[in-house]
């Protein structure tokens, strides 16, 4: 809904039914924008399992390194390499394979009790007003306004704020994804109070509420590195099937 009013949860960019190489075109063409690749729920056969998450990693290391695959032309010469060059959004009811993939990514879980469902109705409303467009638009205004000031600056308020945070989450790339985060936030009410959204003393109150949850949510990146870890994994399974009499 930043992006247009039309882009409602009927109407997303992107979904993970899609193929590897359609999903990785769209994540190249999102630049400097959100992209919501929507409803990873891996089923089918085994073989559709395991493909769905070959392509999940494929697209969410793409993102976490920056960096896309490089292929030839039949004459040998080099392709442009497509990655992602915006923030991917994903949704699902499964969390991506791989200890080292969930390593670059920050895992929420939602609960059926945890939603505010007549504060998202009020959202969803606002969304097709246009309301979260047109603030989007004004703060894309206002960052170009103040590059050399919010925006040229960032890689070392993002180093610094990761210093800070130490070794939250459990692994090395934890703090540097809660770090963005809070570096965004930090931005965005800077914006918020210039425009008068919002007072001084509401945007401490804000800033303390966005950096409570970031930081909490980094912490539960814990568990998801324990549940993919592969030693741990193996002694798991090989518990289970020496129980079950397998073994």
């Amino acid at each position: 809904p930043h992006f247009g009013p039309d882009m409602d949860r009927e109407h997303l960019p992107a979904n993970w039914s899609s193929t590897g190489n359609a999903i990785e075109g769209v994540a190249f063409s999102a630049k400097d924008t959100i992209l919501t690749v929507d409803d990873f729920c891996p089923g089918g056969t085994i073989y559709d399992q395991q493909r769905q998450h070959r392509e999940a990693d494929r697209l969410l290391r793409a993102q976490g390194n920056a960096a896309g695959r490089q292929r030839m032309r039949s004459d040998s010469s080099l392709r442009p390499t497509k990655y992602p060059r915006g923030l991917i959004v994903a949704t699902g009811e499964d969390v991506p394979r791989g200890h080292s993939l969930r390593a670059r990514l920050l895992v929420i879980e939602v609960g059926p009790d945890e939603v505010e469902w007549s504060r998202l109705t009020d959202c969803q409303q606002a969304a097709r007003n246009g309301t979260y467009a047109t603030v989007m638009f004004a703060h894309v205004q206002w960052l170009a306004r103040n590059y050399e000031h919010e925006v040229a600056p960032i890689r070392n308020r993002v180093a610094e704020t990761r210093d800070r945070l130490g070794s939250i989450g459990g692994h090395k790339r934890t703090p540097m994804i809660a770090a963005h985060l809070l570096v965004g936030v930090d931005s965005f009410l800077r914006f918020a109070i210039e425009v008068g959204a919002v007072s001084v003393d509401e945007a401490a109150d804000l800033h303390a509420t966005f950096r409570a949850n970031i930081l909490e949510a980094a912490k539960q990146q814990d568990r998801h590195q324990l549940a993919g870890e592969p030693t741990r994994r193996f002694l798991e399974v090989l518990e289970s099937a020496i129980t079950a009499g397998r073994v």
